[in-house]
């Protein structure tokens, strides 16, 4: 499965005037996993998943974890992604290079 194709027909039939966790979810932790890398991504869900298994976590603290194994700023993008007010998140979260096609 192509999974950049996967992405591209998700975002385009996403109703971004009316966005939830729900139609996002899948496509914003592809591009998050895309952006901080694999290993990354993993280590920081091996480091959340223990202690709040079976139970929510909060964005922030998953945030702070990505950022700690990413060695990147991650606040622009789960603001993008996850804003207060619904609307789009921008191209440069939604179609960064490795999603142009």
């Amino acid at each position: 499965m192509d999974l950049v194709a996967r992405y591209r027909e998700r975002v385009k039939a996403i109703r971004w005037e009316q966005p939830s966790v729900y139609t996002v979810s899948d496509v914003s932790m592809y591009a998050l996993r895309r952006l901080v890398g694999d290993a990354a991504f993993e280590r920081a869900l091996k480091d959340r998943l223990p202690a709040h298994a079976g139970r929510p976590t909060a964005w922030d603290a998953f945030r702070t974890s990505l950022e700690q194994h990413s060695g990147k700023d991650l606040k622009p993008f789960f603001a993008a992604w996850y804003p207060a007010e619904p609307g789009y998140p921008g191209d440069e979260f939604v179609w960064p290079d490795w999603a142009k096609g």
